[in-house]
């Protein structure tokens, strides 16, 4: 009898695996001094190149494995994240490609997972003075254009701002088609 009802099943089934999956889903810590991984810059750079210049058709032909990869950056400190994107000339040129000639749906990507990742750290106090010093120091921008974009929690302006401004080697315009 018990088992002849649907509800009961789902009830069961919800308190075995479900609940006690969210408790070990719960996201991982990002720690600013524990930097990054070659093999983490390696995934960035691959998502980056990806969505920067492949065709619209490739991208979604690659979406879950997009997806994929970046679930594998979770653990990525925000401002890491960035630095690993404006410390490197090709990723620099990505992010501005990106924001420049992709559409509305893949620059709505890019900027949103920066930005709920900046969201969640803000949330428990883990975007602090000396991080984004350091950040700045890193990446090369006045650290004056950035802390009151991040303290007012201006999240695109922030990522517009480190792209707008973070200098390029040579001719910035060179890659522009």
């Amino acid at each position: 009898m018990f088992l002849r009802r649907p509800q009961v099943l789902l009830s069961v089934f919800v308190w075995l695996f479900i609940l006690p999956a969210q408790f070990l889903l719960a996201k991982p810590e990002r720690i600013y001094e524990r930097g990054y991984t070659k093999q983490e810059k390696e995934t960035l750079s691959w998502i980056i190149k990806k969505i920067a210049w492949d065709d619209i058709v490739k991208i979604g032909k690659n979406t879950f494995k997009i997806i994929g990869e970046g679930k594998k950056l979770d653990t990525l400190h925000p401002l890491r994240f960035c630095e690993i994107i404006f410390t490197d000339e090709l990723l620099k040129c990505g992010a501005h490609a990106i924001r420049q000639d992709r559409t509305k749906l893949i620059q709505d990507r890019f900027y949103y997972g920066i930005i709920d990742s900046l969201e969640e750290e803000s949330a428990v106090n883990n975007l602090k003075i000396e991080y984004i010093k350091d950040f700045a120091k890193n990446v090369k921008i006045k650290e004056s254009l950035i802390i009151p974009l991040l303290q007012q929690k201006k999240w695109k302006v922030f990522v517009d701002c480190l792209i707008d401004n973070i200098p390029r080697k040579n001719n910035p315009d060179r890659y522009n088609i």
